[in-house]
């Protein structure tokens, strides 16, 4: 028999898809012939390009694809072309029935190359009679069923051929809907394969979806899918639930909004909303009332430490524990909850069991400390409930991990206990581990999960150093002070809050209140005298260093409770350091006593606060001490007290331009910073830079420049027997010597242009030769002087370089 394009044959008699049920006709052949009990098949292809479509679907052909075929049960396809062959082969092994269904095993062969491969299937089969207003239908009629009476459905469901569990259906390239043949775009969602004689398109790769026929047999398919969940909850209780997931399904289409979602995937839902499943102690409950169990729960339980009636006291009475091999669906796996070893961590379990069995209560916890260390460690974290479990102490009251103690008592504690009586009563305070929980689970175990040591650290702090604390009155006895002192910086032992400290001038005063002597500041001459009119208490550092001479150490001891034991703190946000606050009070204060202070107190505050900058500047930037120091109250040189930014840096302090011995020649300039801030000349450069940035002025502005050099030539002139008087517009000065008469224009100069103004042009061009320009160049610190006579002669807008003049002019002064 030769099979031929049903449109070919379409075309030909003129026929429209619904008058043709095969996508291919076949059309009898008088020379084509076939062996006894065989039936062969011959296909012509319209072209080569059909080949590689028609081997791409006999390459997806899988297990399942003729499950369904009543009357063959083996398939041979051989590929002449490729040199390949396929067998598939499949035989009922057994059928029993169940409530009016017949449930058939099916043992399917697939050889694609090779060894065999073996799959196992379940097939429930039920027939069920067509009522009449389906029959009646106008597409059932149009599909030639009218006239059936009875029609099979049946599911299949896939066996694991190992294990004999049921497996989801899974990966197959012919998705869930069978009519006698998969239906390749009918993709139902379901873990396993509904058949019957469903009415298709043309095409047979998809069903029709508004047929009443498809209709009825999905609610016949649902019915069978109730019979089928009782029958594999009963005989298959492990892995039942699996093969009832769904998986993707498009919920937009008419397959599942019409067909689907009605029948079958409501019956999987309300026949499976609360499942019942198996538990470890072999009897059957609701989903609802079981918990599965982690695997060191599990072992506690074989151990006989932990039963299932006993999680009454963890979720409630009537809870079960899932077995440990009942396979969940997806979705179900979020509605039960999962019992871990942290759970059995529960104070009113504990409670019972030792009311029960006190020795069974050691035993329980112990394991299952050891349990909870085994799941953690290897975490490159530790739990947050690690030293929160449940300890029994030696009174036998339940604590937290973190609250009891390892019952040993270092010997330098127990030396302490006749000296102190706080430590007896500190001791009684503290709850120790019962001895017998120590005996089965060990010290080490114990630290770990937060069980604490007696400490001589936390002895000193919680009951010692409260002592000399501020709540308490101030110290009698240095002695007795300093014991408990030197005790808790042994220990490192940082207080954590104010203490009474003992201060300069031999009072207790309470240490927040009190500035630490940071020995960058404290090594000033005037450093106490400075703190005393400033009225800050400052910790009499020399004594504590008479005990122990590590400084540093009394640093890190201080640094908690005193003011100024720092002298800046970081910003994270900015990343960037700035002064500590305590330093920020003294230097307003400095700067308020500035005001009014005598020439002698200015002496020493200004000296102090530029020691203090100088221990600031390698970590503040320039522009937070500029803010901070800018704006005091200075000494000039000719004892007067004026604002920082009114004075020029004195020549003494080696600043870039040198004005004071042009001042001391009558050159009017100033005032000058006094010389009595230094005390050593090494001391020049420190002090250069501390006044650059308290505001004082180290270059004169052009204004100054300009008159220094007025007054400079003024008096060279003079020198050179010049009558000189004041100039007019356009000129400076106006000289007269032996009845030669000049009019003379000045410029002192920062850099290499010389311009004149418009007054100053039109003068040049107005007196010639008598119009002289004098520029003054190298001010203040070598000052040289060029006259260049009538420089309009050179352009007509005057502007002219220093390099123009030097060559053209002639020199007046020669500078050093």
């Amino acid at each position: 028999m030769e099979w031929s394009s049903g449109r070919e044959l379409l075309a030909k008699y003129g026929l429209g898809p619904e008058n043709a049920i095969w996508q291919l006709t076949p059309i009898p052949l008088e020379t084509v012939g076939s062996g006894s009990g065989e039936t062969k098949f011959v296909v012509h292809l319209l072209s080569e390009s059909k080949y590689s479509d028609v081997t791409r679907i006999v390459d997806k052909m899988d297990q399942s694809l003729f499950l369904f075929l009543e009357h063959i049960n083996k398939i041979e396809i051989i590929d002449n072309l490729r040199g390949s062959k396929r067998i598939y082969e499949w035989h009922k092994t057994g059928e029993e029935n169940f409530e009016g269904a017949r449930v058939a095993r099916y043992l399917v062969t697939l050889v694609p190359e090779g060894s065999p491969t073996f799959y196992k299937f379940l097939v429930f089969k039920k027939e069920y009679e067509v009522p009449d207003e389906v029959r009646k239908d106008e597409l059932t009629e149009s599909a030639k069923r009218s006239d059936v009476k009875i029609r099979e459905v049946a599911l299949a469901f896939m066996l694991d051929p190992k294990t004999e569990d049921l497996k989801p259906v899974e990966g197959t390239k012919f998705w869930g809907l069978y009519s006698f043949l998969p239906l390749t775009e009918a993709r139902t969602g379901l873990r396993f394969l509904i058949h019957s004689d469903f009415i298709v398109d043309p095409s047979r790769s998809n069903i029709h979806p508004l047929a009443k026929w498809n209709a009825w047999l999905m609610k016949c398919a649902s019915d069978l899918v109730k019979i089928s969940t009782r029958y594999l909850a009963r005989n298959y209780k492990f892995s039942y639930l699996t093969v009832f997931e769904v998986g993707n399904v498009d919920k937009d289409s008419d397959l599942y909004q019409k067909l689907l979602e009605p029948t079958v995937f409501s019956v999987i839902r309300s026949e499976l909303s609360d499942p019942k499943v198996f538990c470890y102690l072999n009897h059957e409950v609701p989903l609802s009332k079981a918990v599965r169990a982690s695997s060191e729960v599990l072992e506690l339980i074989k151990y006989g430490l932990f039963r299932e009636d006993e999680l009454g006291y963890i979720v409630g009475e009537g809870m079960h524990i899932l077995h440990p091999e009942f396979k969940l669906r997806e979705g179900d796996k979020n509605k039960v909850r999962t019992i871990n070893i942290e759970d059995l961590f529960s104070r009113s379990l504990l409670e019972a069991k030792m009311k029960k069995n006190l020795d069974e209560a050691f035993k329980f916890l112990g394991e299952a400390y050891r349990l909870f260390y085994k799941k953690w460690e290897h975490a490159s974290y530790y739990p947050p409930q690690r030293s929160k479990v449940p300890i029994i102490t030696s009174s036998l009251e339940i604590v937290e991990s973190g609250a009891a103690y390892i019952p040993k008592t270092p010997s330098e504690v127990e030396d302490l206990k006749g000296k102190y009586g706080e430590v007896d009563e500190y001791l009684s305070r503290l709850q120790f581990v019962h001895g017998k929980l120590v005996e089965y689970v060990g010290e080490d175990l114990l630290k770990w999960l937060g069980v604490r040591e007696i400490s001589l650290k936390e002895l000193v702090t919680k009951e010692l150093l409260p002592k000399i604390g501020v709540d308490a009155e101030p110290p009698k006895s240095k002695e007795d002070y300093m014991a408990i002192v030197l005790l808790a910086k042994s220990v490192n032992a940082v207080p954590p809050k104010a203490i009474w400290v003992l201060t300069t001038d031999g009072s207790f005063a309470e240490s927040d209140k009190v500035y630490y002597p940071r020995k960058e500041l404290r090594n000033s001459p005037n450093y106490l005298e400075v703190t005393k009119s400033l009225g800050l208490k400052v910790i009499d550092i020399d004594f504590y260093l008479k005990y122990d001479a590590k400084e540093d150490e009394w640093l890190s001891f201080f640094s908690n409770i005193a003011k100024g034991v720092t002298l800046v703190d970081y910003n994270g946000y900015i990343e960037t350091y700035y002064i500590n606050p305590s330093y920020e009070e003294i230097i307003s204060a400095i700067k308020e006593k500035l005001k009014g202070s005598p020439i002698d107190e200015n002496i020493k505050y200004i000296r102090f606060l530029k020691r203090l900058y100088m221990a600031l500047r390698s970590y503040v930037p320039r522009e937070y001490l500029r803010r901070a120091f800018g704006g005091l109250k200075l000494l000039t040189d000719d004892g007067k007290l004026v604002d920082s930014d009114q004075c020029f840096l004195h020549d003494a302090y080696g600043p870039e331009e040198k004005w004071v011995a042009w001042r001391d020649r009558g050159f009017k300039i100033g005032p000058f910073v006094s010389l009595k801030y230094m005390t050593d000349d090494s001391e020049v450069s420190s002090w250069r830079e501390f006044f650059r940035d308290v505001g004082i002025m180290e270059e004169a502005n052009n204004q100054i420049i300009g008159n220094f050099a007025v007054w400079f030539v003024e008096k060279r002139l003079a020198e050179m027997g010049y009558s000189v008087t004041l100039g007019g517009t356009g000129y400076d000065l106006h000289v007269m010597k032996d009845g030669e008469e000049a009019f003379v224009e000045v410029k002192g100069i920062r850099s290499e242009t010389v311009e004149l103004t418009e007054d100053e042009s039109q003068a040049a061009h107005k007196y010639g030769e008598k119009y002289w320009l004098i520029v003054v160049e190298g001010i203040p610190n070598n000052p040289r002087v060029w006259r260049l006579r009538d420089p309009a002669r050179f352009v007509k807008t005057i502007s002219l370089t220093i390099k123009l003049i030097r060559e053209k002019g002639e020199e007046l002064y020669p500078g050093k």
